[in-house]
């Protein structure tokens, strides 16, 4: 079943988020399709909005990082199976029958998976249950608990202001001694209030960027009806003078076909642009839209330096455009007295 939260759907495969890697642009993957989809020797990006990224050398993709508030919302909750007592695949070794349930991983294990998730330090703590409980749909609710990766049990309930991340309270005098350090709960507030302040700046300039958008369009949708009136009122001149302005007619048409032709790519290309833009920032502002709404102070002091990063790039992308003029001043020509001053004096139309 595919979630209906777009921030918990894999947008290469369309499924709902597997082990899920968020790259700098805040859009997120599916590790293995962040894998078959990255070509060797090729610059990496984002199939979505083509920003580019940098696979770490040591452990390649699967080094990336996966956003906490991302990876808080993918935790899988199961629907009752009709049928309980059918046979599941191992998710790790896709070999042994499933006969566990992992509640924090969301995956099915077989007798030697799920030993081995029990002696490993960083799945230990997760709770297993039995694969007949788990296809019935009764797998226990899971807190959502802000846990240091390097100190096993200490919550991350302080914030290094310094390296803009949260931190335990062994990291904070061991790692970051000499940082400027203080509880999450007193930032937190701070934090959320930038990341709103981010959010409503990205919201009035996706709007800005969608109103181009429809300008853009008038251009484009408007060129067709002017470019039949200029053509009319060419062929109704040039009736009276067809013997000796048969090649001049030509000249004309061909200029206002190239003129028109020429606006009608550069709006085009604009309102690609800011289409994009439009987008990329509805992306951005569901993400942090998302985030203020659901994430814990944790999550979001942990994402403010990558929200703030992705919120820094996307000002240069383009959402306001100058489309006045070329509404009302496109050809000139079109005016019949225009066209008609050119005619007599057999000059060119000037576009």
């Amino acid at each position: 079943m595919v979630a209906e939260d777009p921030l918990k759907v894999c947008p290469i495969c369309n499924r709902d988020l597997r082990d899920p890697r968020t790259l700098p642009c805040l859009h997120s993957f599916c590790l293995q399709c962040l894998e078959d989809q990255v070509i060797e020797g090729s610059p990496p990006c984002c199939s979505q909005c083509r920003f580019p990224f940098t696979v770490p050398e040591h452990g390649g993709i699967g080094a990336l990082e996966c956003n906490p508030f991302i990876g808080s919302l993918t935790f899988k909750t199961l629907e009752p199976d009709n049928d309980v007592n059918r046979v599941v695949t191992c998710d790790g070794c896709q070999e042994e029958d499933a006969v566990t349930h992992c509640v924090e991983c969301g995956e099915y294990l077989g007798s030697s998976c799920s030993a081995v998730h029990k002696r490993l330090k960083a799945t230990a703590q997760h709770q297993q249950v039995a694969l007949e409980v788990a296809l019935a749909g009764m797998i226990p609710a899971v807190k959502r608990t802000p846990v240091c990766g390097k100190h096993a049990g200490l919550e991350t309930d302080a914030y290094c202001k310094t390296c803009e991340e949260a931190v335990c309270a062994k990291c904070a005098i061991t790692d970051h001694r000499t940082h400027t350090v203080c509880p999450l709960d007193e930032i937190g507030e701070t934090l959320w209030d930038e990341i709103e302040n981010l959010t409503i700046s990205a919201t009035r300039r996706e709007q800005e960027a969608r109103e181009s958008v429809s300008r853009l369009e008038m251009v484009i949708g408007s060129q067709s009806d002017l470019r039949t009136t200029v053509e009319n009122e060419i062929a109704a001149t040039f009736a009276e003078l067809r013997a000796v302005l048969d090649a001049r007619e030509a000249l004309l048409l061909g200029e206002l076909y190239a003129q028109g032709d020429l606006l009608r790519k550069t709006a085009s290309r604009d309102k690609d642009e800011v289409e994009f833009a439009a987008l990329e920032l509805r992306d951005f502002c569901s993400f942090t839209e998302g985030l203020l709404a659901e994430g814990t102070p944790h999550e979001i002091a942990m994402s403010r330096k990558q929200v703030r990063a992705r919120g820094e790039a996307l000002d240069s992308l383009k959402t306001k455009v100058a489309t006045q003029a070329t509404l009302e001043a496109t050809i000139p020509a079109a005016k019949v007295a225009t066209i008609k001053k050119a005619i007599s004096a057999l000059g060119s139309i000037s576009m």
